[in-house]
């Protein structure tokens, strides 16, 4: 397996190894009703998942694998966002399927994870645990093969193809008149304000000695927040984007703290486990116990620096480009919703269009 990551962030843009080509239709635009919008940004969002399917399916490079849960967890977020304009019967029985395919990825991408990290012990460790580590390692494998057959079964299932092909299908609907009718840029600053609001409060509620689990929903909420932020980013300007960037670096930081957690419980399940000879065990026992001290202090680093980058965040400084570009999109949504409807000149994106979806990558089966 090829562990090779992207070097640069040319390797993640559109047109690159891991992301296809996407053309202007692609984009949101000034004008765009709700529904419109949420079938431009399910399109990207889906051809990426696509576009990394077939690298995933021959396992050479575990950044296709991690890009196409990338590209799946956004997919889910996405119809959570455009909820009310698609029909909430339809959006569930969809994210319910996008949930088992992240679900088998991410059992492969958690081990992958876990792998990189154990290498990076390894080399920082004294050279009587090298037998240990070898021996963790082989374990780990193991575990992530079985993840991959798993995930492979999935991929190859016909529920996932006939997910694969009513998700293709709804997408090439035509867009009613009557669904989403709202102003999309109006709808994108409602619903981000939303979002921070919530992000806000439950942020503020936090200690240094709040639950693990407290945290972790407080990095979902960020993460829902970032990606509302990013859908309508096309609409609201850079200054979506400079304050997704904010919220980015503080999910990253609970994402390291999430990660300590989860590393610290895994270690303990696994430990009893381990079958090995007696001398064997002993040692891998002593890294596994160097590996808990290591997520222990990760953990505590990780709250450390969250509360420093909160102070910031919550300042309404932080706030003030995001707050402008909410003033525009009221103003875009007021002057467009008297334009669409009331019987003015039509607006042409409300035109019912097929737009197309992003190609497969060369090669792939649909």
């Amino acid at each position: 397996m090829n562990k090779r990551k992207p070097k640069t962030m040319a390797d993640l843009r559109p047109g690159s190894k891991y992301l296809p080509k996407e053309g202007p239709e692609l984009a949101l635009r000034r004008g765009d009703t709700l529904a419109e919008a949420a079938r431009r940004v399910l399109r990207r969002q889906f051809g990426r998942m696509t576009w990394n399917e077939s690298c995933t399916r021959e396992g050479a490079d575990s950044e296709c694998l991690h890009q196409m849960r990338v590209a799946t967890r956004r997919l889910r977020a996405a119809l959570a966002v455009f909820r009310d304009a698609l029909g909430a019967r339809r959006v569930e029985a969809f994210r319910a399927d996008l949930r088992r395919i992240g679900r088998a990825l991410g059992a492969v991408r958690d081990l992958d994870v876990q792998l990189a990290r154990l290498d990076s012990h390894a080399r920082r460790s004294p050279a009587a645990l090298r037998e240990a580590f070898r021996f963790y390692r082989a374990f780990l494998q193991a575990r992530r093969e079985e993840a991959r057959l798993d995930l492979l079964k999935h991929l190859s299932g016909e529920r996932y193809r006939r997910f694969a092909r009513a998700f293709r299908g709804f997408l090439d609907e035509r867009v009613s008149r009557r669904a989403g009718r709202t102003d999309a840029s109006a709808a994108g600053a409602r619903i981000i304000r939303k979002r921070l609001r919530k992000a806000l409060r439950a942020g503020r509620r936090l200690a240094r000695d709040s639950s693990d689990a407290a945290f972790h929903a407080e990095r979902i909420r960020l993460k829902r927040l970032r990606y509302a932020c990013e859908f309508f980013a096309d609409l609201l300007g850079r200054e979506a984007l400079r304050f997704a960037a904010r919220v980015i670096r503080l999910q990253d930081v609970l994402g390291d703290q999430h990660d300590a957690v989860v590393g610290r419980e895994t270690l303990g399940k696994i430990a009893r486990r381990l079958h090995a000879p007696p001398a064997l065990r002993r040692q891998t026992l002593m890294m596994l116990a160097q590996r808990l001290s290591e997520d222990v202090g990760r953990e505590r680093s990780a709250r450390r620096e969250f509360f420093g980058l909160w102070e910031k965040f919550d300042r309404k400084k932080s706030r003030r480009g995001l707050q402008a570009a909410f003033r525009r999109a009221k103003n875009t949504g007021a002057e467009g919703g008297s334009r669409t409807l009331t019987g003015g000149k039509p607006n042409r994106f409300l035109k019912p269009a097929r737009l197309p979806v992003p190609p497969l990558r060369p090669g792939a089966k649909s």
